[in-house]
This record gives C-alpha cells, sequence and structure tokens, in this order.
C-alpha cells in the first residue's frame, strides 16, 4: 500500500519501520492505498507523499518621492522580496525551469571553445495586458509598445549576451502539494514531479497570469501517483532567451504613500537549471501612463524649491533638481513643485525601461548569491535543495546572502558598507576611477530597503544608470561597471563596445581617483576654518567657502550652484561634514549628504522667471536681454569658468569668476574622423570670437578681442569629453557609442519607431568577435535596423578579406596573422545617416591555435572567440 501525508515529514519520522509510519499515517488521517504488495513497499521502503509549497515572483519597484524633491530614486528593494517563497523555499522548494541549451556541460564555459556561443539576447516581449488597459489610449500605447520598450531593449540585447536556448523557451508551473518518495529530496528535474495541486501563484509571473502557451509541461495527479495526466503542452515561445510581461496594475506598490509616486517596477519570477532569470514582469503604474505626454521631447528644464542666495549673485535663481524618479527624470514640472509624466522627457523614459529591465535580468545584491563561475558551478554555498543562505533580516522580507568572496561587508563609522568584489566588476572599477588598488566596488548603502544594496553607491558613480539616485545629472550612463557585474554573474557575456562612459568620478575628471574612491567629500581643514573639497569638480562647501558661487557642473554640461541644507537634527557622525553645525550638509541623502554642484533655474535681477535654465546644452535658455558675457547655449556648449563682460560693462564687486556657457569645437590633427585624443579646443563666442586652447592650455586664462575680463582654458580631455557624439553618447572605436533610446552617427536622432525605419542603427557583426585562423575562409554576415544604400569601410580590412558594399558582409581568406585583436568599424549609409559597427579580429596561425586551444578554462583568445 501506498500512503501520503499532507506536510512534509522529518528526518526522525523518515527512519521508522513501515508498521510505525502506517500508524503515524492513520492518525493524521492517511488512508491505505490498494493495489500494491507489501514486498514491494518494503523492498523499496519509501512512500510517497505530499509536499506543500507556494510559489511567486521577485519583484522590484522604483518610485517617485514626494513633492518639491526633484531627483531620480529607484526603490526596487521595497517589493523585492514581495513573493520571495518563489526561491527561498519557505513550505516548498521552488523548480528551476528547463531550458535546453544543446551541449550542456559547456552552457556556462567561456574558454577558447566555447565562448562562440554567446549571441545576443532575445527578449520576447508579450504587452496584451497593457494594451487592454490603454485600448482607448492609442497614443500613449504607442508610444510604450514602439518607441519607449523598443529603444530600451535594442540597447540591452545587444549589451548582454547569452548561450542561446535551443528551440521554445517555457516557464515552469509552480507545484504547490507534490507526491513525493518518502526520505528523498523534492525532485530538481521538472519531468520527474507528481503535482497534487499547484500552488496559489504557480502559474503567475508576479501578478500576471502566464499564457498557458508559455508553461512547460507538468503531471497532475490530484488522486494517486499512478493516475496523472499532462497539463500545458502549448510549446513555449520560440526565438526567446527571456520573456517579458508588461502589465499595467494598480497594486498597492503603485499607490503606496509612504514613498511617493509609484512610476513602475520590474523583477523576474523564473529562473532556469542554471539560475539565470528567464522571465519577468514590468508593471507601469497606470495613474503614470494616463498622464503621459507624448508629444514632449527633450525639456530638460524643471522647477524646484527656491533657495536662499547672496544679493549679489547675478542673476537671481532657483535650484534645478531633476525629478526624484527614473520614469521621468528631467521634464518641465506642472507648476512649482508639481510632478511632470511619463512623456515629458524621453530620455528619462528609455533609462527607465533600460534600468529596470537591468534588475529583471539580475541586477541586485540578493542575485550575487546565485552567481556561478565559468565552470558553472555556483559561488556560494548551496544547501541540499540548490539555494543559497537566506537572510531573513535583508530588508522586510528578507533576502539570499552572496558569499563574503563576493560582497565584502563591512561597518564603518556606524554605517554598513558592502562592496562587489567580483573580479571583473574589480577590473573595470580600477579603469574608470584610475585606481589599480581598488578591491571593490560599493553598493548603495542609504535610502530604504527599496534603493539600499540595489544599486551602485550614488556618491561614487552619480551618473550611472544603476544607481539607486541621480541628483542633477542631465544623462544617465549604463557603464561598463555595470556590464562587468553581468558576466560575474556566469550568466551573460557582455558586449563591452556597447558600454556607455560616465563622467562622474571618471580619471579624467578627478585629482586623485583613489582617493575619491576611499575618503569622504571634504577635508576638515586644521585649526578649524571651513572644509576644503576633496575634489573641487564634484564636491563643493556652498556659500561662504573657498569656491566661487556660480561653478560648473561635473559634467560641465551646466553651471552650477552648491546648495546646502539644513536638517532639524544632527547628522550620523559619517555624514557630518562640516565641524561646525552638525545639521548642515548637501540636499541629498544619496550622496551621502556631500554638498554637490547643482544646475538651476534661471530667475531675472526682479525675481521674474525667465523659463530658463542654468543648462549650457539647452538652446533655449539664452536669454538675450541678460546675456552680457558672450554665451552660446546648444549641444555642443560647455560651461568654463570666465569673467568676461561685454564691452562697456563692468562687475560692480570683486566677485569670482563664474562659470558661464559657451560653444566648444573639438579639433584633432586627424582632419575628418575625430577621435578621443583631441588635440586643442575651440571656443566661440556669440560674437564670434574664438579661443583656442591647447592641451597645455588647461587651467590657463586668456583675454578676448572686444570683451572685458578672462576666460580661463577648459581641460581638452575633460570638455571634449564624449565629442563629437551628442545626447551623451561617447566616441569610441572610430565612431559614437549611443546611449540607449539614441541613434545616429552623431546620436543626434531619438530612437522612435519613424526614426528606427529610416535612419541605419544597432549594427553589428554575426560573429564580431572572434579568433580566426591564416588560410581558412570565413564569412561574417552584418545585421542593421533601417535603410542601408551601402557599406563602406573606415579601417584597413587585413588582406585576402573583402567588403560586399551593398550586403556589408565581410568574407575571404586571411593571408596574414595579426599583432593582438585588431578593430575594424564599418559605416552602414543611410539616406543623410549612418550607423557603424565593429568585427573584432585576430588572425593566428595553426601552431597558434593548438597552443590556445590548450589554455585552461576561462581564458581568452585574443579576440575572445576561435571560429
Amino acid at each position: 500500500m501506498w500512503w501520503h501525508a499532507q506536510a512534509p515529514q522529518t528526518t526522525a519520522e523518515s527512519d521508522q519501520s513501515p508498521r510505525t509510519r502506517n500508524a503515524r499515517a492513520a492518525e493524521r488521517g492517511g488512508r491505505a492505498r490498494p493495489g500494491h504488495s507489501p514486498a514491494r513497499r518494503t523492498q523499496q521502503l519509501r512512500r510517497w507523499r505530499l509536499w506543500q509549497r507556494s510559489a511567486a515572483v521577485l519583484l522590484l519597484s522604483c518610485a517617485l518621492a514626494p513633492h518639491g524633491v526633484r531627483s531620480h530614486q529607484c526603490r526596487h528593494g521595497k517589493v523585492e522580496g514581495r513573493f520571495h517563497e518563489s526561491y527561498n523555499g519557505q513550505g516548498g522548494v521552488y523548480t528551476a525551469s528547463r531550458v535546453e541549451y544543446g551541449e550542456e556541460r559547456r552552457r556556462l564555459q567561456r574558454s577558447a571553445q566555447s565562448s562562440a556561443v554567446y549571441e545576443p539576447l532575445r527578449i520576447h516581449v508579450v504587452t496584451d495586458p497593457v494594451e487592454e488597459f490603454l485600448r482607448d489610449e492609442p497614443a500613449i500605447l504607442k508610444y510604450l509598445k514602439l518607441d519607449v520598450i523598443p529603444a530600451a531593449l535594442n540597447w540591452v540585447q545587444l549589451a548582454l549576451r547569452v548561450k542561446r536556448a535551443e528551440g521554445p523557451l517555457s516557464l515552469q508551473p509552480q507545484c504547490g502539494r507534490l507526491w513525493m518518495v518518502q526520505g528523498d529530496s523534492p525532485p530538481s528535474n521538472p519531468s520527474d514531479i507528481k503535482c497534487v495541486a499547484l500552488s496559489p501563484n504557480g502559474t503567475m509571473c508576479g501578478d500576471v497570469p502566464i499564457p498557458e502557451e508559455h508553461l512547460s509541461p507538468i503531471s497532475m495527479c490530484p488522486d494517486s501517483v499512478y493516475s496523472c495526466t499532462r497539463r500545458y503542452e502549448g510549446g513555449g515561445v520560440p526565438d526567446a532567451d527571456y520573456i517579458l510581461y508588461v502589465t499595467a496594475n494598480f497594486d498597492e506598490a503603485c499607490q503606496s504613500e509612504s514613498v511617493g509616486s509609484t512610476v513602475g517596477y520590474a523583477g523576474h519570477c523564473r529562473r532556469d537549471q542554471h539560475d539565470r532569470p528567464i522571465a519577468g514582469q514590468l508593471n507601469l503604474c497606470p495613474r503614470e501612463l494616463l498622464a503621459v505626454n507624448t508629444n514632449a521631447t527633450n525639456d530638460t528644464a524643471a522647477s524646484g524649491p527656491t533657495i536662499s542666495l547672496a544679493s549679489d549673485q547675478m542673476p537671481p535663481t532657483r535650484l534645478l533638481r531633476p525629478e526624484r524618479r527614473v520614469l521621468q527624470g528631467g521634464g518641465r514640472s506642472v507648476g512649482e513643485g508639481g510632478m511632470a509624466h511619463l512623456g515629458a522627457d524621453w530620455r528619462m523614459d528609455v533609462s527607465f525601461v533600460v534600468h529596470e529591465t537591468l534588475h529583471a535580468l539580475g541586477f541586485s545584491e540578493s542575485d550575487i548569491a546565485w552567481f556561478r563561475d565559468v565552470d558553472g558551478q555556483p559561488l556560494t554555498h548551496r544547501d541540499e535543495q540548490g539555494r543559497p543562505p537566506f537572510d531573513a533580516s535583508a530588508g522586510p522580507q528578507g533576502g539570499w546572502l552572496p558569499s563574503a568572496a563576493l560582497v565584502d561587508t563591512s561597518n564603518a563609522t556606524g554605517r554598513v558598507v558592502k562592496r562587489v568584489t567580483t573580479p571583473r566588476v574589480v577590473t573595470e572599477a580600477q579603469k574608470h576611477f584610475g585606481c589599480e588598488s581598488m578591491t571593490g566596488l560599493a553598493l548603495e548603502d542609504q535610502g530604504d530597503f527599496g534603493t539600499r544594496f540595489g544599486h551602485w553607491e550614488s556618491r561614487l558613480l552619480q551618473s550611472e544608470g544603476m544607481t539607486g539616485s541621480r541628483d542633477g545629472q542631465e544623462h544617465a550612463a549604463f557603464s561598463s561597471m555595470t556590464l562587468a557585474f553581468f558576466e560575474d554573474s556566469g550568466w551573460y557575456l557582455p558586449d563591452y563596445s556597447w558600454a556607455g562612459d560616465l563622467t562622474w568620478g571618471h580619471r579624467s575628471f578627478t585629482r586623485d581617483g583613489c582617493s575619491f574612491v576611499a575618503e569622504t567629500c571634504l577635508n576638515q581643514a586644521e585649526g578649524g576654518g571651513p572644509p576644503t573639497p576633496i575634489d573641487p569638480n564634484h564636491f563643493c562647501v556652498g556659500e561662504g567657502g573657498q569656491e566661487q558661487k556660480l561653478h560648473c557642473t561635473q559634467d560641465l554640461r551646466a553651471v552650477a550652484l552648491c546648495p546646502l541644507a539644513q536638517y532639524e537634527s544632527p547628522l550620523p557622525l559619517w555624514a557630518r561634514h562640516f565641524e561646525d553645525d552638525d545639521t548642515r550638509g548637501g540636499p541629498s541623502q544619496m550622496t551621502n549628504f556631500c554638498p554637490i554642484w547643482m544646475p538651476f533655474e534661471r530667475l531675472a535681477p526682479n525675481g521674474r522667471p525667465l523659463n530658463a535654465t542654468s543648462l549650457c546644452t539647452d538652446p533655449s535658455n539664452d536669454v538675450a536681454e541678460y546675456n552680457y558675457f558672450g554665451e552660446v547655449y546648444g549641444e555642443d556648449s560647455r560651461c568654463m569658468a570666465s569673467s568676461l563682460l561685454e564691452d562697456g560693462y563692468v562687475f560692480d564687486d570683486s566677485r569670482p569668476p563664474s562659470g558661464r556657457c559657451y560653444r566648444r569645437e573639438c579639433v584633432t590633427a586627424e582632419g575628418d574622423d575625430p577621435h578621443a585624443d583631441y588635440d586643442a579646443v575651440i571656443v566661440h563666442l556669440q560674437g564670434g570670437q574664438q579661443v583656442r586652447c591647447g592641451v597645455s592650455d588647461g587651467g590657463k586664462w586668456k583675454t578676448v578681442e572686444g570683451m572685458n575680463g578672462q576666460l580661463r582654458c577648459p581641460h581638452v580631455a575633460q570638455v571634449c569629453f564624449g565629442s563629437p557624439c551628442e545626447n551623451g553618447g561617447v566616441w569610441r572605436d572610430r565612431r559614437c557609442v549611443c546611449p540607449p533610446g539614441y541613434i545616429g552617427k552623431r546620436c543626434s536622432h531619438e530612437d522612435r519607431s519613424g526614426n528606427r525605419r529610416i535612419i541605419p542603427s544597432y549594427f553589428h557583426y554575426t560573429p564580431d568577435d572572434v579568433t580566426i585562423k591564416v588560410g581558412s575562409s570565413y564569412r561574417f554576415e552584418a545585421r542593421v535596423q533601417g535603410i542601408v544604400r551601402n557599406y563602406t569601410s573606415i579601417s584597413a580590412l587585413p588582406e585576402g578579406l573583402t567588403l560586399d558594399t551593398d550586403t556589408g558582409t565581410i568574407e575571404g581568406t586571411p593571408k596574414e596573422t595579426t599583432d593582438g585583436c585588431l578593430v575594424l568599424t564599418i559605416a552602414a549609409g543611410g539616406v543623410n545617416e549612418e550607423a557603424r559597427g565593429l568585427l573584432r579580429l585576430s588572425i593566428v596561425d595553426g601552431h597558434e591555435v593548438v597552443a590556445m586551444q590548450a589554455q585552461t578554462i576561462g581564458v581568452r583568445m585574443p579576440c575572445g572567440t576561435y571560429l
């Protein structure tokens, strides 16, 4: 006879004799199942029992803070553990979805022989739920479905690469009660599960019902282990590595008053057998959707709370701070202190979707606990059910606890500090800050559980796209450090050629990168007196300090002020940057209360709003009535120190030079095709005057014909950072690397559906990072969106390889070896625009191939892949 029970059995119970087990089962209401011999039961010394469990989804959220506080802030951990039992096994054990990857042994190995299997991530987007909600709002639906979401995912899918699933991708239903052999662990292979009843959320992804055709088959055995039927034979989703369900549900996260008005959230609900997230939900809060303005674009001005300025400030100003949200981070508000909405800022809408999608793909501290090495082995200890340690104190619902070898935790001056110490993250951080002694990159330690430890530290990486807050920064960059996080997971092999670059903390913008990382923002003066910034490009001391009152933001895109806040109670010990006043500090907790340079809204001398901000990059900020300084506003303009005044005007005091906006033209000796190492910058003034500043002129003062005062030459490496690319793009490998949401040769066009159909974009080769052999023939095919008329080579091709100017295909038989990795840049020309793609090649002879094949797993070829 076979017995079943309603609850998991203890080890002591499982060791008892058949007679004792029989008696105990009877006491619990169990009953004998006829038709099976005692001999068989005794021989196997086992029985089937029911296992109770539940399933759900890990969710993340991003939210607005209360009115009057304007800056990007994400609180994804606020709902991170919302349905943690999906993964932590409370009441049961989560069953991973089984994905077929071909040669299973090599799925995660990135040796010379296996890295070729990593291809651009394919995300299948399901928008049916949000389409139903927006059926009466076609313009909003089009904006989301055809513009914002594709623009965000275009970048994500090329930046992250995976070993692709062979065949359709299907998701495992989660069984709440199942038959088990007494004494055995729950089955890890979904095909071995004999399910009595699904868990209440067993076919949900967050609060999204998973379509039956997306579910994996499961054996349902409600009455007997020998009487089962198969359910969910839909077959899964073809040509997909991840399924993203987009919804518009008004749940408690969307209406939570404690965190303001939530824009949306995202997270993952299923992992594969190697722990890679393979499905998730992106929820957009309905009231934000219904407030969408689909016509507003690139409006980066905003109003904020009025701050007190000295009477000699010229002109009067108000502090400009981006909305404390992700979805809209810099659009013009609706009245003083009002909230801007989705659609008011294209750049931030796209950044929101990228930010949340990366969370859903595995960016969080809890996900680090699931990381694997290049051989596919877990990097954090697992229990008998394959789970890492669970820390119930990590937030309201707890969280997974990574190994100390992956996340270093310390208690620094009264606060917990966590640093990601995985190898590629450390390498990329060292390069960014210019500090080879760095051993880890800090996670955010401020904010509530929704922000803390789920993002990069804002003080260190203020304008990085995966920080939890961004104050006063116009552009977000999803950098190589974020891509490195995904590489260290063991699930992805990023394409770093798509990484953005940020100026905050960059080695070109700091005096000493190691000091910038390790120290606080202000140094206390010996013997009293005001403190001094450890790096005056980033931090400031407010009025009364040694810094000029009108400065430049750290990225030089705006004229800036140094606002300070007075708090009602003393700040924490680690945040007391002013020895003479423990209640004074910077206006943002997310930057550890460090005062930073911030843009502002300009007012006329009489206090009248000018409908202009201090952003140099916005041409509408040129108010001719008050432009006494020869300023020029526009995408190519940057902030520079100047005391210039039009001839006939003089300052009525001895004020120091101020930050002013002038157009910069970066020049190089190489002529038509610019590169990162510019020789000089030509500064253009409104009256047509020009000032040439060479590399050695940085910091020197120069006079200008027809103007009183002087202009201080900017440092070429700083002022030309990213040139000639627009909208936050960076110049690398003879092309502009555009941020998410922008396309074109100079990143000057929004990646909307209309532009996407015409302008060449997202040009890449398949494969594009390879080591090949002399004397063998090869073929590399171009992949590009938009209309292409012809292809041209910006770089000289190796002998034996040719470019088909009609199709972009590169093929042939290489004749000579190369010295390391050769980067080829190819242009796909359209009607009036172009896109540039890369092909990284290393050509070796046969003996080199044999030597490299003998290397240990994880050692890369010169260009990553051997064909």
